[in-house]
């Protein structure tokens, strides 16, 4: 049996850095989407008049960076789903369903995930085999029971 080493300087910050992308992923680009004005529900419900006109019109910039706010919105949402998976698939410590058409961004998240982890089950190891030893050091007693009478002796 292996004994736990204390984690790295450099482990930790790995999960930290882990941990602030995926803080980062889940709230930071939302919020950056809606500072610039990438809202993902519109002012006014679209007519099928007014989207007719506007694929049909020549376009000034403003169908395109309406596709970039869509693409944007859906691939944080591809991301932000497959991190919450993982995230809920690591506490559990089971494995993550694969999710359909989601292979690249589960990978990416199952990544984040693992290594935001070492920010937070490094330690808790450590502490575990450190109150483990003592209690495997101590003498066992053990009782052997003959048609009602008790035999206890320690083991040596």
């Amino acid at each position: 049996m292996t004994t736990p080493t204390h984690p790295t300087l450099g482990q930790r910050l790995t999960g930290l850095a882990a941990a602030a992308a995926v803080l980062g992923i889940l709230v930071g680009l939302p919020a950056l989407f809606l500072a610039i004005g990438a809202s993902p529900i519109p002012d006014q419900v679209p007519t099928l008049d007014s989207i007719k006109n506007a694929l049909l019109a020549p376009d000034d910039g403003t169908l395109v960076l309406g596709l970039f706010k869509v693409v944007g919105w859906a691939a944080w949402a591809f991301m932000a789903l497959s991190l919450v998976v993982e995230a809920i698939a690591r506490l559990r410590n089971i494995q993550a369903p694969q999710l359909p058409g989601l292979r690249l961004p589960q990978a990416g998240a199952r990544n984040l995930i693992g290594l935001a982890a070492l920010l937070f089950i490094a330690a808790p190891i450590t502490a575990q085999a450190a109150t483990a030893a003592p209690a495997a050091a101590a003498p066992a007693a053990v009782s052997h029971v003959h048609a009602g009478a008790v035999d206890q002796a320690p083991v040596q």
